[in-house]
């Protein structure tokens, strides 16, 4: 079940988050396509685009975030802003272009993107595959848990915290020689250790003036 969204988030939010990122991969794929030399391509205009995708690509995450864990009022305003900026960085990026070139790649644009309308992420990614591609669509929180891998190299663990309350958390990564247990230590207290590591700050450092 997707985590509860704040009432705040427009129910759109998601489609629109995904529509920018497709406009976004049909421009890079038709300069891909096109042979648009590194050289010709505007440099700061394009990474602008880059981390503009890579904002919406950080949305489209806190969006499967359970309630209360982000601050989502600062993740929309933050959102909605670089959606806004998209299509006006896309522009930029088309307008800097060699001039002979640009005809193309709208015409290549546009096609490209009624094809990635065709099929949804999970069958692009099967397709690729089995082409050799390595490819990954993003994963939710949930998909992961339940991968057969995860279950299978032990990597969701119960921990306690100090309230005696226990919770899921993730295991080691790496595992030794086929052993896939491993020991999960308690979660500390606030301010368990507190005197403990001033100590050994003061011993490495001199007196704490704090």
């Amino acid at each position: 079940m997707p985590p509860r969204r704040p009432p705040f988030v427009p129910p759109e939010l998601r489609s629109r988050l995904e529509a920018a990122r497709l406009d976004t991969l049909a421009l890079l794929r038709a300069l891909d396509e096109a042979f648009v030399p590194p050289a010709h391509l505007p440099q700061p205009q394009t990474q602008q685009l880059f981390e503009l995708d890579a904002d919406c690509a950080e949305a489209l995450w806190a969006l499967d975030q359970p309630v209360g864990s982000l601050d989502f009022k600062a993740m929309l305003r933050d959102t909605i802003a670089s959606l806004d900026q998209l299509p006006e960085a896309r522009e930029q990026v088309r307008a800097r272009l060699p001039a002979v070139a640009v005809p193309r790649i709208l015409k290549l644009e546009k096609a490209i993107r009624a094809h990635l309308e065709t099929r949804d992420a999970q069958e692009w990614e099967k397709l690729l595959t089995a082409a050799g591609v390595p490819v990954s669509h993003v994963r939710r929180l949930g998909d992961v848990v339940a991968e057969e891998q995860v279950a299978a190299r032990n990597m969701i663990k119960p921990t306690r915290l100090r309230s005696g309350r226990e919770i899921p958390t993730w295991g080691v990564p790496v595992k030794v020689n086929g052993q896939v247990g491993s020991r999960t230590l308690g979660v500390p207290g606030l301010d368990e250790h507190r005197d403990e590591i001033l100590a050994d700050l003061e011993r490495r450092t001199g007196p704490s003036r704090g």
